[in-house]
């Protein structure tokens, strides 16, 4: 994933009133935005596997919007409680998430 210049945070592309454009993870508190380079596109979602080894594969517009509301969470949390997310933890958090919404049957 690219980084942001500004606040070093990861760009997520993001679909707006004048089309495709890629935006800071971190927004609203980051306002950087630029256009959709080719290499972006080029770059695949990470795959997760299952207890049993098995791949799953995602929708890429609904694991990034999965993505933005879980951070979007774990910043409350985590700032409710003193505490400074890191990379790592958004990592921990989504993934603890994903393993959650399987175990409930979400369909992702």
């Amino acid at each position: 994933m690219p980084l942001c210049p500004k606040c070093k945070n990861e760009l997520i592309e993001r679909n707006g009133k004048h089309g495709a454009f890629m935006g800071c993870i971190n927004y609203p508190e980051c306002r950087y935005s630029r256009d959709v380079l080719p290499s972006d596109r080029a770059e695949k979602i990470p795959k997760f596997k299952d207890a049993n080894g098995t791949v799953i594969n995602f929708d890429r517009a609904r694991v990034e919007s999965i993505i933005h509301v879980v951070i979007n969470e774990f910043k409350y949390w985590a700032t409710q409680r003193g505490a400074v997310p890191t990379p790592e933890t958004y990592k921990v958090a989504i993934e603890k998430w994903l393993r959650e919404a399987k175990m409930r049957g979400d369909t992702i």
